[in-house]
């Protein structure tokens, strides 16, 4: 007869867990941020409407001169992505410029695979400029 094996029960290893934030922590810690990113933002603005005009061309250099790198707000280990990474190296070319009524304009850039989209205008007697929105085709 064949000899019994003795079986060694093993203790489960503890493993560290990260510090969880609470609700209230985490929505400090956002606005802490965005506040920063935002007033990061206000500094970098031009004080005057793009000087563009339908068909221009534009490297991405130029676009991104153009509207500012601006940066979002990365969510849990995710890297913050500047607006300069998501696009491609291409040339674009402004498809369309939109007039509107309360001095706002808006302007499509696009390029082979691409279309960037973003709004400038006064707001309190200030230019602003909104994020710009990237579209793949």
């Amino acid at each position: 007869m064949p000899k019994k094996v003795k079986v060694t029960k093993e203790e489960p290893k503890k493993e560290t867990k990260e510090k969880r934030l609470s609700v209230i922590e985490y929505e400090k810690q956002t606005e802490e941020k965005s506040a920063k990113l935002w007033k990061d933002r206000l500094k970098s603005m031009r004080k005057s409407m793009a000087t563009v005009k339908v068909g221009d061309k534009l490297t991405k250099k130029d676009l991104v001169k153009l509207v500012g790198d601006s940066q979002g707000i990365s969510h849990g280990k995710e890297p913050v992505k500047l607006f300069s990474s998501g696009l491609k190296k291409q040339k674009f070319t402004i498809t369309k410029v939109m007039k509107k009524e309360n001095g706002w304009q808006i302007f499509y850039a696009e390029s082979p695979s691409q279309r960037v989209v973003w709004k400038e205008g006064p707001v309190k007697n200030k230019h602003f400029i909104t994020i710009p929105t990237i579209v793949e085709k």
